[in-house]
């Protein structure tokens, strides 16, 4: 299944296979602006202009839980254990909401520009973080505090993916790089370039021998690992 968002103040679920809408959620009063799974498929959260976001039931199509934000919501994750919800607006912080309580628990502050992006590691023990500051930031999931800050970047980094390893990340920025990291050492291992326009997005495969990576030339580029 494939859940989408839009304009229109809907969320949607489709099915791959025959390409049809399974179910559609409403309740939104303004644009919704991202949605995600929970881990074991049977949520949806969805983040929307109206400063709100919302958990639904998959099968019932059922809210069944409705957060109050100060600023509408850019982006959102939920954890590897399906426990927490991380989310960001449009500025410095990422907030951290336990969604047994169904309350705010943390925020991860330090970035001095907006967040641009940010990830659970796969075992959920880390989090990483980039911004329009043009650095990346790694947070302790568990005590909400930071562990490291990378600078590199000449401009701001659009997005940090983790590698299935959970010891490698990839970033990417206005400065037309791309680039791996290691987080143990925390020092930055390979710069990957071709072109001069900003890459806006990437993304590595579940075996992590490749990178995708989409750009501002109309391009979508795959790069080989050795």
């Amino acid at each position: 299944m494939i859940v989408s968002c839009s304009n229109d103040h809907t969320v949607r679920l489709w099915d791959v296979k025959s390409r049809k809408e399974i179910r559609k959620f409403e309740g939104h009063t303004n644009h919704v602006m991202c949605a995600c799974f929970s881990p074991n498929g049977s949520i949806i959260a969805s983040g929307s202009k109206d400063r709100t976001i919302r958990l639904w039931d998959v099968k019932s199509g059922k809210e069944i839980i409705q957060l109050m934000c100060s600023k509408w919501v850019v982006d959102m994750e939920f954890s590897p254990n399906g426990q927490f919800l991380k989310f960001f607006s449009h500025d410095f912080k990422i907030q951290i909401w336990n969604l047994q309580i169904g309350g705010k628990i943390n925020e991860l502050r330090g970035h001095k520009r907006s967040v641009l992006r940010s990830q659970y590691s796969p075992d959920g023990t880390t989090i990483i973080s980039c911004s329009k500051d043009q650095t990346i930031r790694i947070w302790n999931a568990t005590l909400h505090t930071k562990i490291k800050k990378f600078t590199g970047h000449s401009g701001p980094v659009n997005d940090v993916k983790f590698f299935p390893d959970g010891q490698t990340i990839v970033s990417c920025s206005d400065d037309a790089t791309i680039r791996l990291w290691n987080l143990q050492y925390g020092i930055e291992t390979q710069i990957l370039k071709k072109g001069s326009l900003r890459v806006t997005g990437v993304d590595v495969s579940s075996d992590g021998n490749t990178i995708l990576s989409c750009s501002d030339e109309k391009i979508i580029r795959l790069w080989g690992l050795l």
